[in-house]
C-alpha cells in the first residue's frame, strides 16, 4: 500500500549576507560590549573608592588630632574640654558642632560658644565666661546674675560690693533668665548699648523695661561708682538706687525715673559723684538728666 504523503515544499534560496556587512555588524556588537564592560568597570571602581573614602572617616585616620580652646574669662580650658565631651580620641565625623555648642552653653557661667571642624583633624572651640553684675534675693539666700539677666549661681551671703537688684520679680532656676531682662539672645560680655537702647527717648517705643534698664545702668556705671551702689530698684517708671559715696554724709537715694535716656542719666550721676560736694545730700533726682537736682536732708537744693 502506497502512503499518500504531501510532496516536499520547495526550498527557497535565501540571499546570503555580504561578508563585509557581517564583519561590520560583528565589530559593532563587540564595540558595544566593550563599552558596556568599560562602564561597569568605571562604576564599580568609583563605588569601591567611595566606600573606602567614606569608611576612612570612621577610622583613626580622621580623628581629632588638635583641640584648640579659646576662653574669654577666668575658666580653665580643661574645664571647657570636659564640658564639651571632646578629646583627641574623638572621630572628626562624630563631632556634631551644634550639640557640642549646646552642651557648653548649658553651663550657667558660659555663653557665646563657637565650635568648628577643620579637616582633616582640628576642632576649635571659643567661649566667653559670664561676669556677675548684681545679686537678687532668693528666699533666705541670693543669686548672682550677669548683665543679660542670666542666673549664674546661688549664694548664702551677699558678696561685698555687689549691688542688690530689687523688684525683678520671681527668680527662675540657675541657667535661666530674669523676666524682662535682655535674655538668651544677648551675648555675654557685650556692652550695655548692645543689650538695650541707652539713648531711647521717653516717648520712644524701644524704652527698655525696668529689669533690663536696671542691669544696663549697673553695667554702664564706672566700676568705682558701681562699687558704691548698695541697691537698685527696678520699679516700673520709678527706678532708683541707694548709694554710699565716700564723701557723702550718709546713704543717697538716686531717682532715675523710667528706662529712657539711660546714658545721659549714667553720665550725670558719674559726674556728680566724682565732682559735686555731696555733704548733707540725701538724694539726687535724675528723672530729667539735663537738669539733675540735689535733695538735702531738709529738702530740695536744686
Amino acid at each position: 500500500m502506497t502512503d499518500l504523503l504531501p510532496p516536499p515544499a520547495p526550498t527557497e534560496d535565501r540571499p546570503r549576507m555580504d561578508p563585509r556587512f557581517a564583519r561590520r555588524w560583528i565589530d559593532a556588537r563587540r564595540e558595544e560590549g566593550r563599552r558596556r564592560l568599560h562602564f561597569v568597570v568605571v562604576v564599580s571602581a568609583a563605588a569601591t573608592v567611595a566606600v573606602l573614602v567614606v569608611g576612612s572617616f570612621f577610622t583613626p585616620l580622621f580623628r581629632v588630632r588638635h583641640l584648640r580652646i579659646s576662653v574669654t574669662g577666668p575658666m580653665a580650658a580643661a574645664t571647657i574640654q570636659q564640658l564639651s565631651g571632646l578629646s583627641t580620641h574623638s572621630l572628626m565625623i562624630g563631632v556634631h558642632t551644634a550639640a557640642v555648642t549646646t552642651r557648653i552653653d548649658a553651663d550657667p557661667w558660659l555663653g557665646q560658644a563657637r565650635v568648628a571642624r577643620h579637616w582633616p583633624g582640628t576642632v576649635t572651640v571659643s567661649v566667653a565666661v559670664r561676669t556677675p553684675l548684681a545679686a537678687v534675693a532668693y528666699g533666705n539666700q541670693y543669686v548672682e546674675v550677669d548683665p543679660t539677666g542670666r542666673v549664674l549661681a546661688k549664694m548664702a551671703d551677699l558678696p561685698l560690693g555687689m549691688p542688690l537688684l530689687q523688684g525683678a520679680g520671681t527668680v527662675p532656676g540657675t541657667g535661666q533668665w530674669l523676666a524682662g531682662s535682655a535674655g538668651p539672645a544677648a551675648a555675654p560680655g557685650a556692652p550695655a548699648g548692645s543689650l538695650v537702647d541707652l539713648g531711647a527717648a521717653a516717648d520712644a517705643s524701644d524704652v527698655p523695661g525696668p529689669t533690663a534698664a536696671a542691669l544696663a545702668v549697673l553695667q554702664s556705671l564706672p566700676a568705682s561708682v558701681r562699687a558704691e551702689v548698695a541697691t537698685i530698684d527696678a520699679a516700673p517708671g520709678a527706678m532708683s538706687m541707694v548709694m554710699a559715696p565716700p564723701l557723702a554724709s550718709g546713704p543717697i537715694t538716686v531717682q532715675m525715673g523710667d528706662g529712657s535716656q539711660l546714658q545721659a542719666k549714667v553720665t550725670a550721676l558719674s559726674t556728680l559723684v566724682g565732682q559735686a560736694d555731696l555733704a548733707g545730700i540725701a538724694g539726687i533726682d535724675l528723672s530729667v538728666p539735663s537738669r539733675p537736682a540735689l535733695v538735702g536732708a531738709t529738702g530740695r537744693q536744686g
